[in-house]
Order: C-alpha cells, then structure tokens, then sequence
C-alpha cells in the first residue's frame, strides 16, 4: 500500500475508532457488541501498522506463550501470584513453589510482553485478569488441551498434507492427529483417563464467557405449547452431553415445562457425572452410533457433536435420532458454528481447521448445514444467532 494510502487507511481507522468508542457504555463488557466493534476497528489498526515482519515475528512467537503458560500452571506459578493483591516478586515466587528463580524471570518476561502477567518492578509481578482466569479449572484444562492434543496436530499438518497430497482430512481414522498418538482423540482419552478428564473439564467450561443459548433462543415461544404431560415423557434429550453444563442449565430455565430431562453420553463420560449437582437430571450411557432409545421426546439437543464428523458420519448420528423423534412434535435442536461464505471471525477459522486436523471434521456455512440436513430428510426451521459468523443455534424437522 503506498504511504498516502496507507495514511489515508489510518486515519479512517482512527475515525472510526472514535465514533465506536461513542457508543461504549461506561462498562464496556456490558454491550458486548458495541465491545467487539471497536476490538475489530483496533485489530485492523494495529495490523495497519505493522510491518511484515512485525507480523512474522509475531505469529512464530505465539507458540511460545502456550508452552510457557503450561509450564506455570503445572508450577502452580499463577496460583501463587494471583493469591491476594500485592505484588509478588521472583525470588517469592520461587520460595513458594520450588521453581528456580532465574527461570521465573526469563518465562515471565515473555508473559509480561503478552499481558497475561503485569511487571510492577524489577523482577516483581501482579496478577492480571488473565492470570486469576487462567488460575480457573475450565481454563487452565484448556490450555493443557491446546498445548498438547492440539498443537501437536497443528505442527504435524504440513507433512500430513505433503504425504497425502495436500488432500484434506476426512476421515476420523486418518488425521494429523492419529499420525501423532497412534489412534483416534477419543481412543486416546479413553486409554489416557487423564488427558479424557482434562477434556472432560475443558468442555464443561468452554461455554464460559459466551452468551448462553437460552438466551437467545425463544424456549417458551417455540417449544412450550402442547407438551406431553405423561409421568414418563421427556422433554429434553442432551445427546453428547459431556458432564450435564447444558442441561443443568436448561433445568433452571424451563420453568413450568414438565418431562423429564436426560444426559447421554460414553460411559466413561457419564462415570464422571456428579448427579448431586442436578438430581432431576437422568445420565444414560448412549453411543450415538445406534439407534436412540428415547423415543418421542420434545426436544433432541446436540452440541458440538457434528463439527466433528464428516457428513457421512453425521448423517447415521441423525438418522439414529430420527428413528425416535415423532413426527409433528419432536424438535431437533443443533448448537454449533454456523460460518458465514466469507470474512469469517479468526476464532471460528481456527475452530474448523483444528476439527478437519484431529477428526478430519468441518465447522459448517449455512449452505452445508442445509444440505446435510436435506440429506436425511430435514429441514432447517430457523437460526438463531450468538456470535456473529459462528456460535448459533439451528431448528431442525422433518421434511414435508
């Protein structure tokens, strides 16, 4: 871009900037769009200003705050820092958690630069927000997650790509992944119950900091009327649940909605499951591979299950649920990235490659999620929106 282009380029930014900046409440985590509008306008900024190199060095440091991220959570560094409000210094630190002082003080000032901890003084720390989240079970899990099973696909997709033609993957049994750990992610969490676990907990909090389905998704408008009021009906199926977050949560917003609600899930997963936590809630033990055996059940709920499939796969996952969904009544609830044709958000970019590297699945556009579904015979009633170009949630019945 030529310098009076460029500067041009800028100063509309900067414009912009302003006029968004407008439109911030005096809390600016209260409008979160408003937020996001102006986090996008500096982004754009702030690349605008850089130099290639800037950008190069940059992205070929990212790694490094992972790692080191790890390193300090396993330390139990964060915990300690994050323990009251005054500073801490290396040589604390250090006394607190057996960890070498020196190497305290060359891993943080990586951490420092990328805001996750804040340098007050000469080798001394202060929490930052981002410290005391990453001190949460939900969030450190997930940086073990990424650091491991992640990362570790990613780095192995360039050769991948080379020994199979820079074909994609499709195929859960044919991923960077499996070149990696020697089997499929669930096969690995299953001979590994730690690293299922880890998972397991990553997935209860990834919910964390969105906005909540029911919030956006009209429950007693669309769903409320007519239920069957049988002792034994069922009102909500989670299939794929993990550890119940959805459910437990939906149980606290139903209101006057009778039926029962169930959780299913592998039996390793459904092990895990602390019944005290929502005791109306039934965990089953249920491979969506076979036929559902609740049958006629209002709603069919799924969640980040089918981004993990091909559309073969996804479409036996369906059509074992169609086998008990009655017609004229059940409804088939999908929550999951709905990507738009282009301009997608980096986050939803990144969450389809990372799903096509370890499971050779696909986070869908529109287009796909309504073909797929008018493979087997459904149809998409409507999409509701939670995060622009990603997060939503898609209504599903039979075809007429």
């Amino acid at each position: 871009m030529a310098s009076s282009s460029l500067n041009s380029y800028v100063s509309n930014l900067i414009s912009e900037i302003s006029e968004a900046a407008k439109a911030l409440p005096g809390d600016p985590f209260q409008d979160d769009q408003a937020r996001k509008t102006l986090q996008a306008l500096s982004q754009k900024l702030a690349g605008a200003l850089e130099t290639p190199m800037d950008t190069i060095r940059k992205m070929n440091y990212a790694p490094q705050s992972l790692a080191i991220c790890r390193v300090a959570i396993k330390g139990g560094w964060f915990k300690v820092l994050a323990d009251g409000d005054n500073p801490k210094t290396a040589t604390e630190l250090a006394n607190a958690t057996g960890a070498e002082r020196e190497l305290i003080v060359r891993l943080f000032r990586i951490l420092a630069a990328v805001g996750i901890v804040a340098e007050v003084g000469r080798e001394t720390y202060s929490s930052t927000p981002v410290t005391n989240a990453l001190t949460h079970p939900p969030i450190y899990s997930a940086v073990e997650h990424f650091s491991c099973e992640v990362l570790r696909s990613f780095l192995e997709l360039p050769e991948y790509l080379v020994q199979n033609n820079y074909r994609m993957p499709s195929e859960p049994s044919k991923t960077p992944f499996v070149d990696i750990y020697g089997k499929g992610i669930f096969d690995h969490f299953k001979d590994s119950p730690a690293r299922g676990s880890n998972f397991n907990v990553f997935m209860e909090g990834h919910q964390e900091g969105k906005r909540n389905w029911l919030d956006i998704y009209p429950l007693q408008d669309r769903l409320a009327s007519d239920l069957d009021e049988e002792e034994n009906a069922v009102l909500l199926v989670d299939i794929g649940g993990g550890l119940g977050h959805d459910l437990r949560d939906f149980g606290n917003r139903r209101g006057s909605m009778p039926g029962r609600l169930v959780l299913q899930d592998l039996p390793a997963i459904i092990s895990e499951v602390d019944s005290s936590k929502k005791p109306e809630v039934e965990a089953m033990a249920y491979d969506y591979y076979t036929p559902q055996p609740i049958e006629g059940a209002r709603i069919y709920y799924f969640r980040a299950v089918f981004h993990s499939w091909n559309d073969e796969i996804c479409q036996k996952i369906l059509k074992n649920q169609m086998s008990a969904m009655r017609k004229g009544y059940s409804r088939l609830l999908i929550n999951e990235m709905v990507l738009h044709d282009s301009e997608v958000p980096l986050y939803a970019a990144a969450a389809d490659v990372q799903m096509m590297v370890i499971l050779g699945g696909i986070e869908r556009t529109e287009t796909q999620w309504r073909q797929l579904l008018d493979s087997v015979g459904l149809k998409i009633v409507d999409i509701w929106v939670m995060e622009e170009g990603a997060d939503s949630i898609i209504e599903a019945d039979f075809r007429d």
